[in-house]
């Protein structure tokens, strides 16, 4: 039976290789495909709808809208690039949407976790089809350092923290009150805590979760999955669409810090620490 992957987007873990996995989701198909009334013989059939859940916080949905359906033909509309949660339930129970993928993005602060309940009780109420939720966890410092870069980089221009710390060493940012206390622990609650840091464990055990390490790999094996031998990654491939690493700073470690940063790093990631520890060792 076919299932829906859910991925639990966890900011620089891997996130642009999977949302551009997802960008191509392509289908093995003999049929023929009326996309905006044009006669097309391209697999590709889905399209990536936002769906917004409140001001700030959104997912991004792999959708096929369709006006008809039948055993040879199908007709695909993509005029519908946005909408909200409210169409998006009407438009799925009225049968007009397919659904192939869901990607619970990190907008906003502290969210991720009302963002994947609220898709968890969408198909509760709403569907009879299973969901496979996974993630991605990195490890923490590199986590934290790829972040620092990214924002202090042109690639992150349309990022509202973009430059924040521009003129910190990672040093400085470690140091000051921007940097954030356990922020992984935070996507699940607000304030976390030496006494809910179990909570948070188990909340993860529901998800399958990849470390950086073969994540094409490992990504493709849970789409192939949720859909059995019906995904084509021949355009992936061929366009050259995605990248596990494009980085070109020099990485460092840990141990680069001074002394006072290395303790001030460890006492802020602690409780992220021990949720890494938890999981990436079982895996």
């Amino acid at each position: 039976m076919s299932k829906i992957p859910v991925y639990y987007h966890i900011p620089k873990c891997g996130g642009t290789t999977v949302l551009t996995t997802l960008n191509y989701f392509n289908f093995k198909t003999n049929r023929k495909f009326y996309i905006d009334n044009d006669l097309e013989w391209d697999n590709r059939i889905c399209q990536v709808l936002r769906v917004f859940l409140h001001e700030d916080r959104r997912l991004n949905c792999v959708v096929t809208f369709k006006n008809k359906f039948n055993d040879n033909t199908v007709y695909i509309d993509r005029h519908i690039c946005s909408c909200d949660f409210k169409t998006f339930s009407k438009l799925y129970n009225n049968g007009e949407l397919s659904i192939y993928a869901i990607c619970v993005e990190p907008t906003g602060d502290a969210n991720l976790k009302q963002s994947f309940d609220t898709v968890c009780l969408f198909f509760k109420e709403n569907s009879d089809i299973d969901i496979l939720p996974f993630t991605i966890f990195r490890n923490i410092f590199d986590r934290h350092y790829s972040e620092y870069m990214y924002l202090n980089s042109d690639m992150s221009k349309h990022e509202k923290s973009h430059g924040v710390f521009k003129d910190m060493t990672f040093e400085q940012y470690i140091e000051s009150n921007i940097f954030p206390f356990n922020y992984i622990c935070q996507t699940v609650q607000r304030k976390p805590s030496e006494e809910n840091i179990e909570y948070i464990i188990n909340f993860f055990k529901q998800f399958r979760i990849l470390d950086m390490s073969n994540i094409i790999d490992n990504l493709f094996s849970i789409l192939n999955e949720c859909q059995p031998n019906k995904l084509d990654y021949s355009a992936v491939f061929s366009e050259q669409n995605i990248t596990t690493n494009k980085n070109t700073y020099n990485k460092i470690s840990l141990n680069n810090l001074s002394q006072k940063s290395q303790e001030i790093f460890l006492f802020k990631t602690s409780l992220d620490r021990k949720l890494y520890d938890a999981h990436i060792s079982q895996t």
